[in-house]
């Protein structure tokens, strides 16, 4: 199994995950640039997922996937495209 996670679950301090625990199915994030935070390093978000794709948009923010529907929908299908 793989997962994409949307970045707002790496935003908010009360979703992380225990110390030195980690989510270890592969795992995506995309990060838009006009987030309402500024994007996180891929080695902060790797503490606690498995972090197999990192997409940085060019445009975009917080609802990201609503404003760039055809990226959103890109990343996603080319992310899972690997667990084919």
């Amino acid at each position: 199994a793989a997962s994409w996670y949307y970045i707002s679950i790496l935003e908010q301090g009360a979703r992380r995950l225990p110390r030195g625990e980690c989510v270890n199915v592969p795992t995506g994030v995309p990060i838009c640039p006009l987030n309402m935070n500024p994007p996180q390093p891929s080695s902060l978000i790797e503490r606690s997922y498995r972090l197999v794709r990192r997409t940085d948009a060019a445009d975009g923010g917080h609802f990201g996937a609503l404003e760039q529907p055809a990226l959103f929908v890109q990343d996603v299908r080319e992310f899972f495209r690997a667990f084919r």
